[in-house]
């Protein structure tokens, strides 16, 4: 290292982004009445609530909602956002992900 070089920090991908990307994916799920949860339970062999990011990436993209967060950043940060730390490896928590979409879809908690 040379004396007086400032090393870069190595910086969290920015989370304001994700309010909006999950807005469009409300919207969609409120007008099309997409159940998420089963999908989602298909993936999630050991039933712990989460599932790894190629599995959210790919469930988001079967379901036809992966167009919402179109740039690898957008994806980073809703990753981050419903990250759950499961041993070893960063998941991401569908469950919350899920609520947070019914929610503002205004359905009841966990009906569909």
């Amino acid at each position: 290292m040379f004396p007086g070089r400032i090393r870069p920090r190595r910086r969290r991908p920015a989370l304001r982004g994700v309010i909006l990307d999950v807005c469009r994916v409300y919207v969609q799920v409120k007008d099309t009445q997409i159940q998420l949860f089963p999908l989602f339970d298909d993936f999630d062999v050991t039933k712990n609530g989460a599932v790894t990011r190629n599995q959210f990436r790919r469930v988001l993209d079967v379901l036809r909602l992966a167009p919402y967060a179109p740039t690898e950043t957008e994806w980073l940060c809703m990753c981050e956002k419903y990250r759950a730390l499961k041993g070893y490896r960063e998941d991401v928590n569908y469950l919350d992900f899920c609520d947070t979409v019914y929610d503002l879809a205004g359905y009841p908690y966990r009906s569909p």
